[in-house]
């Protein structure tokens, strides 16, 4: 039976568009037929008339392209969300069929428990995606969920790791790269590594922290979304008298007396700012396990990025510290790859550009910065020097223009992007 539209225009649209998927690897949309891009078509316009003379007129095939999206949104790779939409446009067309045509409304009251089965899981994620969010906003804090069903099904909750609690004893050095390669999924993370003393276990392991082999020990890491979260969240977690005995214990230092008001200093966003944790001289963490604090490798120099004219005026320039990074990470996080994880910064003076959009995609600074370091929003912690005045241990880079798509190599087109800056840290 041939599918009569509703529209001669749609016939000479859809057929158009139908040869051309025909003629090219279009994926799904090969598979549509002509009746479900036209009935696609009306609903995308809310043409309620269009699409009830589709199903009037083409009643025979419907229960067969009801099968058909039903099938598709069962395949395997489709998303959740291609999956609802999917079951979604079968149970309109089953509804409608069953109305207007008077089918059965068997296949209509299956999709409709289907639908609402499916929507009812993901909202469920969503909510689980909302509370991870919740916890994730203090820089550091990750929750570990990848393998969700097997902690389900072992009675476990998902992990949360605290950066900030752990880089209250230790530098970042001590784990990345020699422990941890610092990108999120690189690791391989599991507890047979751990148990035998990788990642985690270099320190879990009963002599410099608890024991993760201990079952007693579980709710210590699995404790996402119980009470005991909230304290990782609102920093109530901290106690002097605790961080104090972990320090000694560990060989570093706790000076909870120079604390104000025996809190960490915060950032104007509300997180901790670990610099002036440094200048208050708050604590002493470790820059090795088995070892003290050392000053190998930290480099003593600074950049200062001057902003382009036409942003001079609202933002002072970036003078950016070798010391800061340093003290807290080893030249190679930046100047060299590891694993599934790239080169951040080239060695070479001006080969690396640094602009804000690449920073909130996760590039250049963004690689910490949002992530386990201070938030790129607070503009004042990097944009906090005014004029061009610079030392000996100073070097000047100045913004430059991307190049344009007048200046680029034959065969590439560049679009230009105001701000970035050329440099090399």
């Amino acid at each position: 039976m041939k599918t009569k539209s509703f529209a001669p225009s749609t016939v000479f649209a859809v057929l158009a568009v139908f040869l051309f998927v025909l003629s090219g690897p279009m994926g799904a949309q090969a598979r549509e037929s002509a009746f479900r891009q036209q009935f696609t078509e009306a609903k995308q316009q809310n043409n309620f008339a269009g699409m009830k003379f589709l199903v009037k007129e083409n009643g025979a095939i419907i229960p067969a392209e009801i099968e058909r999206i039903m099938a598709e949104a069962n395949a395997g790779g489709v998303s959740a969300g291609e999956r609802i939409y999917l079951l979604g446009l079968a149970y309109q067309l089953a509804k409608m069929h069953t109305e207007w045509n008077g089918a059965d409304d068997k296949r209509m009251l299956e999709l409709e428990a289907m639908l609402g089965q499916y929507r009812r899981e993901a909202a469920a994620r969503q909510a689980i995606r909302d509370r991870i969010k919740e916890v994730e906003i203090v820089p550091g804090n990750f929750v570990m969920n990848a393998h969700a069903k097997e902690m389900e099904n072992a009675g476990l909750k998902p992990v949360i790791y605290p950066h900030w609690v752990h880089r209250s004893f230790f530098r970042c050095k001590v784990c990345h790269e020699s422990l941890v390669i610092m990108r999120r999924g690189a690791n391989g993370l599991s507890h047979e590594k751990i148990d035998a003393g990788e990642l985690c276990g270099a320190c879990h392991n009963g002599e410099i922290s608890f024991d993760t082999t201990a079952e007693a020990n579980c709710p210590r890491c699995h404790l996402f979304g119980s009470p005991r979260a909230h304290g990782l969240v609102d920093l109530s977690y901290y106690d002097e008298a605790k961080f104090t005995e972990t320090a000694t214990r560990l060989g570093g230092k706790w000076h909870g007396d120079r604390l104000v008001d025996g809190r960490f200093p915060l950032s104007k966003l509300g997180f901790i700012n670990w610099v002036k944790l440094d200048e208050l001289g708050a604590f002493e963490p470790l820059s090795s396990l088995g070892g003290g604090s050392t000053t190998e490798g930290i480099r003593d120099t600074k950049i200062l990025f001057l902003m382009p004219k036409k942003y001079a005026s609202m933002l002072d320039n970036v003078l950016w510290s070798h010391k800061i990074h340093t003290t807290w990470i080893n030249c190679s996080i930046c100047h060299e790859s590891a694993g599934q994880r790239e080169r951040i910064f080239e060695k070479k003076a001006g080969a690396t550009r640094v602009s804000m959009i690449e920073i909130k995609e996760g590039k250049s600074c963004g690689t910490c910065h949002d992530r386990v370091s201070f938030h790129v929003s607070d503009c004042k912690r990097c944009h906090n020097h005014k004029g061009v005045e610079a030392d000996e241990k100073t070097i000047v880079r100045e913004s430059i223009e991307a190049p344009s798509t007048d200046v680029a190599p034959a065969g590439e087109t560049r679009p230009k992007t105001p701000g970035i800056f050329k440099s090399s840290y």
